[in-house]
Parts: C-alpha cells; sequence; structure tokens
C-alpha cells in the first residue's frame, strides 16, 4: 500500500507529533539560514568577510552550511559550499565543505536515532515500517550496506534520506560515520572543483 493511501488513523499519534515538530524546525531552520545568508550578503559579500577575517570567516561559512543542509531551504547547501571554494581554493573548500555536511548528516542521523527510539519504547512503534516508504531499488540494499551508506546520498535528496533512514533503523553510529565521511568527500571535493575552476585558480 502506498503511503498517500494509509487512512490518517493508521499514524500513530506520537509520530503525527514528531512529524509536526519536525516541520515546525525545518521551517524555521530554513528562515535562519535565509536570514543569515541575506546578513552575509549585506555587509559586503563572502568575498569582503574573508578579505577582511581570513580563515576566521570559516566559522561563519561552516555553520551555515551545515544549517541550510538541515533544513530544505531555498538557498542550497551547495551554494555555500561553492562560494567558500571559491574564497579558499580547492583544498580548504573542499574540507570546509566536507566538515559542514558531515556535521549535517551526524546531526541528522543522531536526531532520528533518539526520536525513533523514543517512538519504539512509548508506542511500539515498527520503525521498519519507514523503510517500506523508500524508493524500490534502495529497499533492495540493506540499510547498514555501505552501498546505501555511501552511494544513496549521491542522488536528489539522497542524504536526507540515507541520514534518516540511517537514524530510525539504528545502523552503528561508527560505520555510518565512515560511510558518510566516504560519501561526502567526492561531492565536496566536486563542487571545489567547480568554483575554482570558474575562479581560474
Amino acid at each position: 500500500m502506498r503511503g498517500a493511501d494509509l487512512p490518517t488513523d493508521a499514524v500513530p499519534p506520537a509520530l503525527r507529533r514528531v512529524g509536526a515538530h519536525v516541520a515546525l524546525a525545518v521551517g524555521a531552520l530554513a528562515v535562519l539560514s535565509w536570514l543569515a545568508w541575506a546578513w552575509l550578503q549585506s555587509t559586503g559579500g563572502l568575498d569582503e568577510i574573508a578579505r577582511r577575517h581570513g580563515l576566521w570567516a570559516a566559522l561563519v561559512l561552516v555553520p551555515l552550511q551545515t544549517l541550510v543542509s538541515l533544513s530544505f531551504s531555498p538557498i542550497p547547501s551547495d551554494a555555500v559550499a561553492f562560494a567558500t571554494s571559491l574564497i579558499y581554493g580547492f583544498w580548504l573548500g573542499t574540507f570546509f565543505g566536507w566538515l559542514a555536511w558531515m556535521a549535517a548528516a551526524l546531526i541528522q542521523y543522531i536526531a532520528v536515532r533518539r526520536a525513533a527510539q523514543g517512538l519504539r519504547a512509548a508506542r511500539g512503534f515498527d520503525v521498519e515500517a519507514l523503510r517500506a516508504r523508500l524508493p524500490a531499488w534502495l529497499r533492495r540494499i540493506p540499510p547498514d550496506h555501505p552501498a546505501f551508506l555511501i552511494c544513496g546520498r549521491w542522488f536528489p535528496l539522497g542524504p536526507h534520506v540515507v541520514n534518516a533512514t540511517a537514524g530510525a533503523l539504528g545502523v552503528p553510529l561508527p560505520r555510518f560515520a565512515w560511510c558518510a565521511a566516504v560519501g561526502i568527500a567526492p561531492v565536496a571535493a566536486l563542487i571545489a572543483a567547480l568554483a575554482t575552476g570558474v575562479a581560474g585558480r
């Protein structure tokens, strides 16, 4: 049965409450990330901030990319990673982009894992049912398999799907962390390479 065909009363009340809180948090993060981006632009843009503050500007840019990554913001996190790489070049741009996306992956994984554990304890909610909502090709791969944890994040919305699924189904943190580190690295390098190519560096 498709998710859209499920009657409203089939969704446990605890899950509906969690869903409402998640929707509110995502909306708040989207607004906050947009305001942070607008503030950065009003101060003269990223180049001006980097010129004034050097590497200290990364203390703003890395958390901003993490925040945008968590929020489904209209500002894609790739844009922040691209701008960071324009400022700092390929190697530092790759590192900062990787660091920001790793932080977002761990935050999302831990948040979903704790929520899922609470639901199981309080309501007996079967988190395995979440997996039934995934695309067929993803359902065929075990959620703790490196192919799912690494390659799944290379598709649109893939990072959110992988992070949430791994957290909900209790994939061990060490396995999730090393697979996330491997899966994020080529994406961060690709964005940095595109940015430095545009900049002619």
